[in-house]
């Protein structure tokens, strides 16, 4: 006989295969049914109930190929999350991020915390003469994406579990995949307001991050900088995490944080 507790972890096991497979189309890109499956070792008759709800929730869709991919939706969740904090929030960040890659002189993306996982929901590539802003809907695991550890640094010890739990599958050799070692990442991270992606999701792209916090404290959205595994150098890294800190503190002051987080404003 099924318990309502039965009934209720069935559902949190259908939850955490859908955003996988979220987060595996968001990684991946477009993949067809058996790539999906044999990716997140899952049966193919699960996988594909799993993306027929996300189809109807329109969160994923089919392209003429029978291939799936995310849809735009995804990027209307993470404008609607920006919108609850303030309504000018999408404004004022993704400007922003065309300000720190034009600051920094490398790509810079905008996203927001998503369950487990990060929401890109804007990236400023650095064509010259101007800095490009474009929308997009990619997702990451948060434990190894720059902005994703820095936003889960200051989300506490719930979100840390929920991390852990659903899995620290590793990406790369870089990818920290024990919990003892992503908890001292995340309260180094949580100290210096800042954490680092050493090739973690992607070998030869590494990036520093940082969150965008509420008024209560609690991280809304964040900011990072690309950088291509040859550009990695301590000076580089320096000047992007002066430059992310700078625009995070005054983003999260007109949120009406208080605190003092971030560099200039312990220095202040």
């Amino acid at each position: 006989m099924t318990t309502q507790r039965d009934a209720g972890i069935e559902r949190v096991s259908t939850l955490a295969k859908a955003d996988a497979i979220s987060c595996y189309l968001g990684n991946a890109g477009p993949a067809s049914l058996s790539q999906i499956a044999r990716a997140l070792s899952l049966s193919t008759s699960s996988t594909h109930r799993l993306l027929g709800g996300l189809l109807k929730q329109r969160n994923v869709r089919q392209l003429p190929d029978r291939r799936y991919a995310l849809s735009v939706s995804m990027w209307e969740i993470g404008v609607q999350a920006l919108g609850h904090v303030h309504p000018n929030l999408l404004e004022l960040a993704s400007h922003a991020t065309q300000m720190i890659a034009a600051e920094v002189g490398e790509a810079a993306t905008l996203s927001v915390p998503l369950g487990v996982e990060t929401l890109f929901i804007g990236r400023t590539t650095v064509p010259r003469p101007v800095p490009l802003y474009s929308p997009t809907a990619e997702c990451r695991p948060a434990y190894c994406a720059a902005a994703g550890k820095a936003m889960l640094a200051f989300q506490g010890e719930a979100a840390f579990e929920a991390v852990c739990e659903h899995g620290l599958g590793a990406f790369t050799e870089s990818t920290i995949t024990r919990p003892s070692m992503l908890r001292g990442e995340l309260a180094a991270a949580r100290t210096a307001a800042v954490a680092l992606n050493r090739g973690e999701i992607q070998a030869e792209r590494f990036g520093v991050g940082v969150p965008v916090l509420g008024a209560d404290g609690q991280p809304v959205a964040g900011f990072a900088v690309s950088i291509p595994r040859e550009r990695w150098r301590e000076e580089v890294v320096a000047r992007a995490t002066t430059t992310l800190h700078a625009h995070a503190s005054r983003l999260s002051m007109a949120l009406g944080y208080g605190g003092a987080v971030f560099r200039q404003d312990r220095l202040a």
